[in-house]
Parts: structure tokens; sequence; C-alpha cells
């Protein structure tokens, strides 16, 4: 597996990007673009690595399949710049799809998205003709019953006034976003338009976004589409058995949806 850092840049701040490329055999040429995926972590807090590393994971196992992938991190995230207590998901959105451009202008033709957590909601706003294949694990649709309601209690929003911004697990988290989570309150209406075969993974014992939003919203999907419930799971399916199943139905789903697209 070969590993390039391509340059995306959006309102002068550099997007940390991570682009991963299966080995082709040397003799094949012209070497044929494969298939990639793009991964979008969660937050607040996540970053390009994936919940216990579970991106770095993913690529591996997509990488053996022939399928690339590109991870990044949101600014104010990781590796990426800017400051995290500027974040909107409107912002997110943005960058998603700067990210989305560079993948078009590297090339690649067949296009899957994987989402995971608040990351779900760029993924689904952000949502285009261009994705072939989508995948959400314990997704937030419904973002005020989740965790994120936390922002809202007397003691938070005592921070909120006072410093302007709301400090949780070290991360700091800003006015615009607690505002906006509010009046945003679910994407359903990005799930009723979706039109491409679609898996979704959770725990039934996810304590941060509730497994019965996954079951909501797997019911307005079109066919095909793939619902798993991981008994006993919490947010994120940190322990390794539970990784490694993510993993598996990850990759065999985009493996079954995306076809090979030569390159031009």
């Amino acid at each position: 597996m070969k590993k390039t850092y391509p340059s995306i840049q959006i309102e002068g701040k550099r997007i940390s990007a991570t682009l991963s490329l299966p080995d082709v055999p040397k003799l094949v040429s012209p070497r044929p673009k494969p298939p990639v995926v793009i991964l979008v972590h969660g937050g607040p807090g996540g970053t390009k690595d994936g919940p216990s590393d579970l991106f770095i994971k993913m690529t591996e196992k997509l990488s053996d399949v022939g399928i690339a992938s590109m991870r990044f991190d949101f600014l104010g995230a990781g590796e990426s710049d800017g400051d995290y207590v500027d974040m909107t998901l409107a912002h997110q959105t943005a960058e998603y799809n700067r990210v989305l451009d560079q993948v078009k202008q590297e090339g690649f033709a067949s296009i899957g998205l994987l989402g995971e957590s608040l990351g779900a909601v760029p993924a689904l706003s952000g949502l285009s003709k261009d994705i072939k294949a989508l995948a959400l694990l314990w997704p937030a649709i419904y973002l005020m019953d989740t965790s994120l309601t936390v922002y809202l209690a007397d003691s938070a929003q005592e921070q909120l006034k006072s410093r302007g911004y709301i400090l949780e697990d070290g991360v700091k988290v800003g006015r615009a976003f607690i505002e906006e989570f509010q009046r945003v309150d679910n994407v359903e209406n990005h799930v009723r338009r979706i039109a491409v075969p679609t898996l979704m993974i959770h725990g039934d014992s996810d304590s941060e976004v509730p497994h019965q939003q996954t079951e909501k919203a797997f019911a307005l999907l079109p066919e095909p589409k793939k619902k798993i419930i991981v008994p006993k799971g919490d947010h994120c399916l940190r322990k390794s058995k539970e990784q490694d199943l993510v993993v598996k139905e990850a990759v065999q789903w985009f493996s079954n949806y995306l076809s090979r697209a030569k390159s031009d």
C-alpha cells in the first residue's frame, strides 16, 4: 500500500489528508484507477484515524481488496489547520466537499463514502451523485437526541456565557455550533434523498447516539440496504471483535458496490 498526502486547502487553511493506494502489479499497464472510499470522522474530538484507529484498520483492509481510501481531519482537528472552537456542521460539509473535489481531481470515478457518528451529518449534507455506495456507522441523525445536549446543561451554558465556548474532554466547542445543532435538529431530509446502496451499523447499548436513530433512518432507505445492530455495543464499537466486524462488513459492502474505473 502506498500513501500520499495531497495538499488540500480551503479558505487559506490546510486540511490534513492521507490518500492510501492499493498495490498494483508493475506489469499492469496502464495502471487502472481503483475505487476509493472517503472516510469522514466524527467528533467533537475525532480525527482522521477514526475511533480507536478504526480508519487505519479500514484503510488496510480496503487496500487488500484493491480499494483506495481518503481520510482527513476536519479543520481544528488532528493535524489540520484551524481551531475547533470555530467548527460548524455547515463548514464541515464544505470541507468534505473540498475533499471530494480533490478525489475527483485525482481521477477517481468510483467513489464510496463512510461517515461515523457526527461525521454522518456532513457526509449526508454533502451527499451527491458522485457517491456510488454509502456506509453510516452509529450515525447522528436526530441531533437533539444525542449526547450533544450536554452542551445545553446549565453548567455548560454558564461556561459558554463567561468564556464564549464550552470545554468538554479537552475540546473547545463554540457558540456557533451549539446554536447550529439546535436549529438543525435532524438530517432526516437528507436520509430520505439517499439513492445508493447503504450499510448502517450501530451498537444497541450506545449511550451517546441511541441505536433507535439507525432503526428509524434505515426504514426510510431504498434497497439495496443492510442494517447491523451489535448486541451490547456502545458508541463507536471500540472492542476488538466489534471493530473486526465493522471493518469486515464495510469492506465487503464497498467491494460489492464499487466497480473498478479505468484511469483516463
